[in-house]
């Protein structure tokens, strides 16, 4: 083996046996290769978390952004408490990515929606009134933390009521309550 660039002081070795290098150049080739897709494989897997953790990132913002929205509508309603509820509805489906929803008080009789997004007016009407709920909706009131419909054309849904929405792009459907503690 040659040592390169020896100084004055230095003395150059020499090896007798070959360098695996120029013995074998085929098996250098493999090894670099090796290399080089370990290093892309690292490389990959570093983009994926960063993507994941910017995905993360602009989740959290976009909820942070939300919740500063309603507590600015807090802060602006006194007495009319509406735009509050029209703030989270629209917030909470922006975040969601949801076309059509619908917040709404249950008295332990009745439901009454407090805000809609994105109904018909004349179901909007309809769940601004006080009613009674359908199956899925008494399953949140029987205790259940959430009920998800995954696909409503092939499940039975009883309809609130003879306003009730039919739509061919929506066919997801998710009930979700938000209990206090008494």
């Amino acid at each position: 083996m040659i040592r390169p660039k020896a100084g004055p002081d230095e003395v150059r070795e020499m090896s007798a046996t070959p360098d695996s290098t120029l013995a074998d150049p085929e098996q250098r080739i493999a090894d670099l290769q090796r290399q080089l897709a370990e290093c892309k494989a690292e490389r990959d897997k570093a983009q994926q978390n960063l993507n994941e953790t910017k995905t993360e990132r602009d989740e959290a913002l976009a909820r942070e952004t939300a919740l500063a929205e309603v507590l600015e509508a807090i802060n602006r309603s006194s007495e009319d408490v509406t735009p509050v509820f029209e703030a989270i509805l629209d917030k909470a489906h922006r975040l969601c990515g949801a076309e059509i929803g619908t917040l709404a008080a249950y008295d332990g009789e009745h439901f009454q929606a407090l805000s809609t997004v994105g109904y018909p007016e004349q179901f909007a009407a309809f769940v601004r009134r006080p009613f009674r709920p359908n199956v899925n909706m008494q399953r949140l009131v029987d205790g259940e933390h959430i009920v998800h419909i995954p696909d409503a054309r092939a499940a039975s849904l009883a309809p609130i009521g003879t306003g009730s929405v039919r739509s061919r792009r929506r066919r997801s459907r998710c009930w979700k309550p938000s209990r206090t503690k008494p």
